[in-house]
């Protein structure tokens, strides 16, 4: 029946919002479906950035995109490739690109807030430590 399938999440406009590096990631439950994607900031159409959404009904609704970091919120640097992992201890990890850097942002189940954003040596980590550190091998 049609009137039973989901509308799609919008992510992008015309021109500028057009989104890229569109990253996806489902969780082990299969109900939470994650994603991550560069698209260009409302506010300054020429810097790209990462935005963030997730449902938690297996794709029927999603959330409003949001810039996922609790700092740095008018930085306008470009960010952009995306990555998106759940570690072990199911803390989700956005890995993304700014010019000539590896930057990261975690959240803890169960948590909406994001950390700050962080200087990632490398995502090929050993885990993450109580302290958001990593330890690369």
């Amino acid at each position: 029946d049609d009137d039973e399938r989901s509308q799609p999440i919008k992510i992008s406009g015309r021109g500028y919002k057009q989104p890229q590096n569109i990253k996806i990631l489902g969780s082990n439950d299969g109900k939470h479906i994650y994603l991550a994607f560069g698209r260009a900031r409302d506010e300054k159409p020429g810097v790209y950035d990462i935005f963030f959404s997730e449902s938690e009904d297996d794709g029927e609704t999603w959330s409003s995109p949001i810039l996922p970091r609790s700092n740095n919120l008018e930085d306008y640097e470009h960010r952009h490739m995306p990555d998106i992992f759940i570690s072990g201890s199911e803390k989700l990890m956005i890995f993304y690109r700014t010019r000539g850097t590896m930057k990261m942002v975690i959240r803890e189940k169960g948590v909406s807030a994001w950390s700050e954003e962080k200087v990632a040596l490398s995502p090929l980590c050993d885990g993450i430590g109580d302290d958001n550190s990593m330890s690369i091998t």
